[in-house]
């Protein structure tokens, strides 16, 4: 696992350190002391909502999730509950979780799991842990 500054270093280059200094009202110097861990001035992590909320990066956010031994789980909290997305939900979900089954099972064949399979598997992980997490909000948060 990356430490924190070195994904927030990315995120900077890809998003502008001027820009990301202009949105926390923080001068570039001290921007770039984030990045550097010997400055021992690390970015407050009320800013975390604020740049992913802004970029639509998500690398903070679950570099934090990852810290904190979790995972961040983007859900789409604009959709309607009804019986229909409901069962397109749950076909989704099962499928993803037959797409796990496939790949681990095709992976484990040869008593081994290499780079690409860890990826594909991850990647189906992943998909599962979204669809779950997007069942529950909708099921907890029915409209």
């Amino acid at each position: 696992m990356k430490f924190f500054y070195e994904v927030l270093k990315e995120f900077l280059k890809r998003n502008g350190y001027d820009k990301v200094a202009g949105w926390v009202d923080k001068s570039i110097s001290t921007v770039y002391r984030w990045v550097e861990p010997e400055s021992g001035i690390d970015m407050p992590a009320k800013y975390i909502s604020l740049l992913t909320n802004l970029t639509k990066d998500y690398a903070l956010i679950e570099e934090e999730a990852a810290k904190c031994g979790g995972y961040f789980v983007r859900l789409n909290i604009d959709g309607q509950f009804d019986k229909h997305s409901m069962l397109l939900k749950l076909s989704s979900l099962t499928q993803n979780f037959a797409d796990l089954l496939k790949t681990s099972s095709k992976a484990i064949e040869d008593g081994k799991i290499d780079d690409k399979e860890t990826k594909e598997i991850l990647h189906d992980v992943n998909q599962l842990i979204t669809a779950l997490g997007q069942l529950k909000f909708d099921l907890e948060n029915k409209k």
